[in-house]
């Protein structure tokens, strides 16, 4: 009787102890999800941001197409690269981005046909003459990847976003990294 009572003991603490096992499992394998989620959503943030921020580093300027009349830029909404130069020296064939007056970030994109620098004019490949206040620059480069992702910089709505989605990258990082030292903390306890 004494020998079935220790062990049916012995297999209570060892069930509990495989419990434990399984949930320190479980437990590390949410951290490390929790670590890849919050990396993601970083470099997302990142992907976002740094088309938009980087550029007027180096002097360009992102604008999104609205309407493209060179058909380079495969849709609406991309975004685009456009670098301030001289006016005057702006060459018939340049593609130029220029303000549809609408109030945002959108330009349409048009090939040039002639630059009359006495009146401070350009004439479109499509015949339409704009002045030199709404040419926003040369057209230098489109970004194809998450330009569209970028395109909500342009709004307060896309800002906000944008940082919500840091700060949730930023917040599960940091709670699976106390996760992880809790889990440490643990094991050395359980080792001394």
């Amino acid at each position: 009787m004494y020998g079935g009572k220790f062990l049916s003991n012995y297999k209570i603490v060892f069930e509990k102890e495989l419990t434990m096992e399984k949930k320190k499992e479980q437990s590390k394998g949410l951290t490390y999800g929790l670590t890849v989620l919050g990396y993601v959503l970083i470099l997302l943030f990142l992907f976002i941001t740094a088309p938009v921020v980087c550029p007027p580093i180096v002097g360009q300027h992102t604008y999104t197409v609205e309407n493209d009349y060179t058909g380079l830029v495969p849709e609406a909404g991309t975004l685009i690269y456009t670098e301030k130069t001289d006016k005057t020296t702006i060459a018939i064939g340049n593609i130029v981005a220029v303000d549809n007056e609408d109030g945002d970030r959108d330009v349409d994109c048009y090939y040039v046909d002639s630059n009359d620098t006495g009146n401070q004019m350009i004439t479109l490949r499509d015949g339409k003459t704009v002045s030199y206040d709404l040419v926003k620059g040369q057209v230098k480069k489109k970004t194809p990847f998450f330009s569209k992702l970028s395109g909500i910089l342009f709004h307060v709505w896309g800002v906000i976003l944008d940082l919500v989605i840091l700060a949730a990258g930023i917040a599960v990082t940091v709670t699976a990294n106390r996760m992880r030292k809790q889990q440490k903390e643990e094991e050395l306890r359980k080792n001394v």
